[in-house]
């Protein structure tokens, strides 16, 4: 948890510089070891916590990674009434701020301050993105949002965490998820030099919270808020990836991965982890190709693998260049030769000299077994004496055995008790029962009866595939919910899937939904009634099967237009398992599952229609005129407003004013007042 000391005012913290401490306690948690003094008072902490009152009438607490370099310098530019809580690196640190604030109220603002990347922000073991804080920390942020004012800032410090569509939808999800107003950087956070600025560029809500560290410190410190990134799947989708590997063909885990670090241009570790080996320890593995340990061996890095724990570890001080090209030759390794062939994920996590990780990405490994065909040897021996020579056996040929005088009936008995069956179709196989004849001469003319055994022939279910394919979508800006049979039928989104079973249905797992610009709706039945997708994940991902019925609908937020990537992920479904309209886990993919390993996604183009211009708070008004007033404005109320959402002029249109009802055309007269000069 975290050190007893580590909750006070900015100008304790900045005095007992705790985070040494707690920045080793960081890095030794990779490797595990006993109770730190760390966890032993954590009890000594929450009551400090519970019973802190910084005396102000407002209450601001700041949250500090340990791994942020020189760290005291920023604590000692904060108003000594902000609250400091220093995170233990080698803990959860959105557990231990929720830990922090449980039974407090009135809390105005919550200050983060760590490492940070596109819609991700480190803090201690704990990383928070979108995915984490929707499934993962849903509870914590509860906890966190219970301590908060109703008008309460959550200032995030991290550089980038507000970056692009990733960034933009983690931090609209962090304010619906605490309540709070959250400011929030979409570019380098820290000192100019380094490409970095104080300025919180995204600010969702109202933000009443000033920066809490003061400009001169803010001028001064030499760093940046940023953490080394990885991307397994540089060009693609996403920063995972997913690569095939064959039966004893050993496959490099992401040939095309990149890393990087905009303040810091070295790395100091990598760590790469086979979570799994079902093959066991002495078949599976990880290791370099012969380009990355000539790389990783010129610059004096140390490469080991331990085989319990399946973890590949590279260290010493290099250029990020360096690391990127040992990551590009990381090989997955299985010498069995009947691998299970259910997925491997292999986890990378990378680390600079500030001791800064970058966030853990997977490398999924698809296994796929090959049938290796039999081998029969010319010569049958049985206790070191050959008993005879062997003919035929596949290619529907007789299994022949030509005795020998070695064969005594014990010898030919053992012989009969080993004969294999074996199909060669590992994707459809022609099923049913077929008889296999067993018959045996003596070399004297004597022959067996016809002894028969029955071998049936069974499949079974094989996952289907999705093809990388392009998946788009074309809405209509306002287009609004959807009514009757709109949209898109669910078949306009297989059309990628292949499946080796005979008469295989199809289907999509939807595990990914942005609603970032709007909502997506599904019917099953025809539109007769529409449901909103709602949250989905890779553990509770929503089944629709391509028929006449199923329909997804993409309804824009108002006034929205443009293009939304990745606005659905999805996987191929076969329907053998799991059931239409309920949500799933489909974690387990491949294989015998019903759903494919490899995921799409769908991109959503809203097209932009024009907005007519509106005028407010004029209909209704009404206007009492006496005989000889001469000409009076209508409009009494003085706070008519004309808009138009989509442009900022109204250049060859027209106003037109008229009297529909109740005039005189001889006595009505309609005109413009006239108010001098520029009026």
């Amino acid at each position: 948890m975290f050190d007893a000391a580590a909750t006070a005012t900015a100008a304790e913290v900045n005095q007992e510089q705790v985070a040494q401490e707690q920045a080793e306690s960081a890095v030794s948690a990779e490797g595990g070891g006993e109770p730190t003094i760390v966890e032993n008072e954590s009890q000594e902490l929450l009551h400090a916590i519970t019973t802190y009152n910084p005396g102000e009438s407002r209450t601001e607490i700041v949250f500090v990674d340990p791994t942020v370099p020189n760290y005291q310098e920023l604590l000692s530019g904060m108003d000594p009434n902000i609250a400091v809580i220093m995170l233990d690196g080698g803990q959860d640190g959105v557990e231990q701020m929720a830990s922090a604030l449980a039974g407090r109220t009135g809390i105005d603002a919550i200050h983060l301050i760590s490492h940070g990347g596109a819609g991700e922000l480190q803090l201690g073991t704990g990383t928070l993105t979108t995915e984490s804080m929707s499934g993962q920390y849903t509870d914590e942020l509860a906890i966190i949002q219970q301590a908060l004012s109703g008008q309460a800032d959550i200032l995030v410090y991290g550089c980038d965490f507000a970056e692009g569509e990733a960034g933009q939808e983690a931090a609209t999800l962090l304010s619906q998820l605490t309540g709070a107003d959250v400011a929030a950087s979409t570019d380098a956070t820290g000192f100019a030099a380094l490409g970095g600025d104080w300025v919180l560029e995204t600010q969702i809500g109202t933000i009443e919270t000033q920066i809490a560290v003061d400009d001169g410190i803010q001028a001064n410190w030499v760093g940046l808020l940023a953490a080394p990134v990885g991307d397994l799947n540089a060009g693609g989708v996403g920063n995972n990836v997913t690569t095939a590997f064959t039966e004893q063909t050993s496959v490099l885990i992401a040939p095309v991965g990149t890393l990087s670090d905009v303040d810091s241009a070295n790395l100091n570790r990598l760590t790469v982890t086979l979570t799994a080996r079902p093959d066991g320890n002495a078949v599976e593995s990880l290791s370099l190709n012969a380009a990355a340990t000539t790389v990783a061996s010129g610059a004096g890095l140390t490469v080991s693998y331990t085989a319990s724990t399946g973890v590949l570890l590279i260290t010493g001080t290099a250029s990020t260049a360096t690391y990127e090209t040992i990551l590009q030759g990381i090989l997955y390794n299985d010498t069995s030769n009947q691998p299970t062939t259910s997925n491997r994920s292999i986890t990378v996590v990378a680390r600079d000299s500030t001791n800064a990780s970058s966030t853990l990405r997977t490398a999924t490994i698809t296994v796929t077994a090959v049938n290796d065909a039999p081998t029969i040897t010319s010569l049958v021996t049985y206790g070191g004496l050959t008993i005879g020579t062997v003919t035929g056996g596949s290619s529907g040929s007789n299994l022949v055995i030509t005795l020998s005088s070695s064969a005594t009936p014990t010898a030919v008995t053992a012989l009969v008790r080993n004969i294999t069956y074996q199909n060669t179709d590992t994707h459809a196989p022609t099923t049913g029962a077929r008889t296999v004849r067993f018959v045996l001469t003596d070399g004297d003319g004597g022959t067996s009866p016809n002894y028969d055994t029955t071998v049936t022939v069974s499949a079974v279910n094989d996952a289907p595939v999705l093809a990388d394919t392009a998946l788009s979508l074309t809405v209509t800006e306002d287009a609004g919910g959807p009514s009757g049979a709109v949209g898109s039928l669910v078949s306009a989104f297989t059309g990628g899937i292949t499946d080796v079973d005979s008469g295989a249905s199809k289907g999509l797992a939807i595990t990914g939904s942005n609603s970032t610009n709007g909502i997506w709706y599904y019917t099953r039945n025809g539109g007769t009634t529409w449901t909103a997708v709602g949250t989905v994940s890779n553990t509770s991902a929503l089944l629709l099967a391509d028929n006449a019925s199923t329909r997804l609908y993409f309804a824009p937020n108002a006034n929205y237009s443009g293009t939304s990537s990745a606005a659905l992920t999805v996987r191929a479904w076969d329907q053998t398992s799991g059931t239409a309209g309920s949500k799933v886990s489909t974690a387990s993919n491949g294989g015998t599952t019903a759903f494919s390993s490899a995921t799409d996604t769908v991109t959503v183009t809203v097209t932009a229609v024009n907005d007519a211009p509106t005028i407010t708070s004029l209909s209704g008004d009404s206007l009492a005129y006496s005989e000889g007033a001469g000409a009076v404005v209508i409009e009494r109320g003085g706070n008519a407003l004309v808009a138009d959402v989509d442009s900022t002029n109204l250049d060859t249109g027209t106003l037109t004013v008229s009297i529909p009802a109740g005039g005189d055309s001889g006595e009505d007269v309609l005109s413009i007042r006239h108010q001098g000069t520029g009026a």
